[in-house]
């Protein structure tokens, strides 16, 4: 079942923006719940695609709805697996290191 957002769309494929940096897309949701795969934002060229990340994180529709900082986007963002081996940089950042 997919729920849809106060606006009617569906939530899966939307990306999740915290105060102003898009952290995640969501990849499924539930009556409560949204699973959310981590990932960030980045250029390729003059393409910008999100990387996804291996980890995902469970979280609560209620908080994700009253959150002022929270928002769920719908971006033009490609959102592909990329070959990052000679972009020291880039795995950093998205290591988080």
């Amino acid at each position: 079942m997919t729920s849809k957002d106060s606006k009617g769309t569906e939530l899966v494929g939307k990306f999740l923006e915290l105060s102003g940096k898009v952290v995640g897309q969501i990849e499924a949701d539930d009556t409560k719940t949204l699973l959310v795969r981590k990932g960030m934002i980045t250029f390729f060229g003059e393409k910008q695609v999100f990387l996804k990340g291996r980890r995902a994180v469970y979280v609560d529709k209620g908080l994700v709805e009253a959150a002022y900082w929270i928002r769920l986007r719908s971006l033009p963002i490609v959102t592909e697996t990329v070959n990052v081996v000679n972009r020291g940089e880039l795995i950093s950042e998205f290591s988080d290191v």
